[in-house]
């Protein structure tokens, strides 16, 4: 019983008010709509979301920000969670925020128990058709493509970062680690791949879903397949990236006083696509921000929220300076 519990908590675990279908209150009250999309995608109907700013014009090219939902979240319910409206609102941001199957993304992890892992949904052609459809309905700059998302969400990012290189210009996974699968797969190679993509990270290392330190990734006692640790995931990704600069390590400071903030940079990377890491000691599963609703459940089932760290803010900056480079690099064995 306390399973089912959890699990139903789990899945409905994006608590910002939803007013009605199609739209999200900002935090000021104002009603901002977004309209429900569906596309045929392998004989399945898949739907997605999208939020078009009053300050779009098609005159101009538009960056286009994917917002992944977590295993059992809603795609609708993305844009309000995270917070990303206003900054939608201030540059012109197109949103698109698509709807796993059965509410779970095919992140490249196995044996999970979920329909998109078991059936291996080819999530990945699912976005590049998604997108696709964006540009052909909207102006969109090809160059600014973002994706970010959180836990199955973040550990889907990585997936497109991988295998969607050349539409996706930047990720900033959120509390997920690289899938193991992922990971040994690419450690059997070793090549930089082209083009780079940079990415800024957030991971807590208090999270006790997905663990900061690698292994089984778990919901109580349900398995759900397994990651690469945090370090790992960075130093990989930074490998991929072909960053040969030594990391540079700071701390940043921030108001929850129990909580540090370890931010690590690689640099020297091909195109100049850094890679950011944002250790949060104290953190677990939750997005970072100043908003009440980032303790979406309590301590006690997902860990403690940082509320002195605005992950929003930090992962727009990024992408601001992180736009695709129209340039590709041939591929280069990293030593």
């Amino acid at each position: 019983m306390l399973l089912f519990f959890m699990v139903i908590l789990l899945w409905t675990f994006f608590v910002p008010a939803i007013s009605q279908p199609g739209t999200f209150t900002r935090s000021n009250g104002a009603i901002m709509k977004q309209q429900r999309f569906s596309l045929m995608h392998d004989g399945m109907e898949r739907t997605y979301f999208v939020h078009v700013p009053e300050s779009y014009s098609p005159s101009a090219p538009a960056p286009l920000l994917i917002l992944l939902h977590g295993g059992g979240g809603l795609a609708r319910r993305m844009l309000a969670f995270t917070g990303f409206a206003p900054l939608a609102e201030k540059h012109g941001i197109v949103i698109l925020a698509p709807a796993g199957v059965d509410r779970h993304w095919n992140d490249g992890r196995i044996k999970t128990g979920y329909r998109a892992h078991d059936d291996n949904v080819n999530d990945v052609e699912f976005i590049a058709a998604a997108i696709k459809k964006m540009e052909s309905d909207y102006k969109i700059d090809p160059n600014r493509i973002f994706v970010t998302g959180i836990s199955n969400g973040a550990m889907m990012s990585y997936r497109l970062g991988l295998e969607l290189p050349e539409k996706i210009a930047a990720i900033a996974p959120v509390v997920g680690s690289l899938p193991e699968p992922l990971g040994v797969q690419w450690n059997k190679t070793k090549r930089a791949i082209n083009p780079a993509v940079p990415a800024i990270i957030f991971n807590g290392t208090d999270d006790p879903l997905v663990p900061f330190g690698g292994g089984e990734v778990h919901l109580v006692r349900k398995k759900l397949g397994t990651v690469m640790s945090v370090a790992e995931t960075a130093q990989i990704w930074a490998a991929r990236n072909g960053c040969t600069a030594k990391p540079k390590v700071s701390s940043i400071p921030v108001s929850d006083s129990e909580m540090k903030v370890t931010k690590t940079v690689f640099g020297g990377c091909s195109n100049d696509a850094d890679v950011v890491l944002y250790a949060i000691e104290g953190m677990g599963h939750t997005w970072p921000g100043p908003e009440p609703g980032a303790q979406y459940l309590p301590a006690r089932l997902i860990g403690r929220a940082c509320h002195g760290l605005n992950a929003t803010e930090l992962i727009w900056q990024f992408f601001e300076s992180h736009s695709r480079a129209a340039k590709k690099e041939s591929l280069k064995q990293v030593d």
